[in-house]
């Protein structure tokens, strides 16, 4: 009598399941020894129940699931790749914003690009800027990074909470000066992956250059 498979009402014929034990051998053949060894420990309802699953999977081509599974991690590798700021980035953002900042004549800045975590990727000093450039950009960047807005809504939202906003400068392990000049760096999927600062103009004009680095490395602001 013909065996029925579970979830299906159709028996297994023989010669079905003769073609389909000959199909997992075939899939199994270049698999490493131990492997095999472990297929072989099965016991019968293990055996049985990867038959089951293959019989759901309507006996798909191997070849074609190999071919679906390496775009997928592609894909996810790619992902994961645009949602970290590299090296090249960072430094694509340094020479557009000091380009900038030449164009339209701005004093002498100090940039900083930072990740994710707040830790410095990229940053330059031009000649002539002041020794505190530096060190006050980065404060901005890590203000972003660390509140998640741009340092322009934590200067508003530092006037409205003044003592908080000491509380958490004092708190902080890294540097935080919540004032304009800084950007979130984004992700095309919209993820934060950084954050750039800037010193040595006015607010705005720090804003201005970070932003135009980060556009034109084809990367969003926030």
């Amino acid at each position: 009598m013909a065996s029925l498979l579970p979830g299906s009402c159709r028996p297994a014929s023989k010669s079905l399941r003769n073609w389909s034990y000959r199909f997992v051998a075939i899939v199994a053949a270049p698999l490493a020894v131990g492997a095999r060894a472990a297929v072989r420990a099965m016991g019968g309802a293990d055996r049985h129940r990867i038959y089951t699953n293959a019989c759901q999977r309507q006996f798909v081509p191997l070849r074609l699931r190999t071919a679906v599974l390496y775009i997928k991690l592609r894909t996810h590798r790619q992902s994961e790749t645009m949602r970290h700021l590299s090296l090249a980035q960072a430094r694509s953002i340094l020479d557009t914003a000091l380009a900038e900042a030449r164009s339209h004549g701005f004093k002498p800045m100090g940039i900083v690009v930072v990740d994710a975590a707040a830790q410095v990727v990229a940053s330059v000093r031009e000649d002539g800027a002041s020794a505190l450039r530096l060190d006050i950009a980065l404060g901005k960047a890590c203000a972003a990074i660390g509140m998640g807005a741009s340092t322009r809504v934590l200067t508003q939202r530092a006037k409205d909470l003044p003592a908080f906003f000491g509380a958490v400068a004092a708190a902080a392990q890294q540097k935080f000066i919540p004032q304009t000049g800084a950007v979130l760096i984004k992700a095309a999927d919209g993820s934060v992956i950084g954050a750039a600062g800037a010193s040595g103009g006015t607010g705005d004009e720090d804003e201005q250059i970070v932003i135009a680095g980060i556009v034109a490395a084809g990367l969003a602001h926030g």
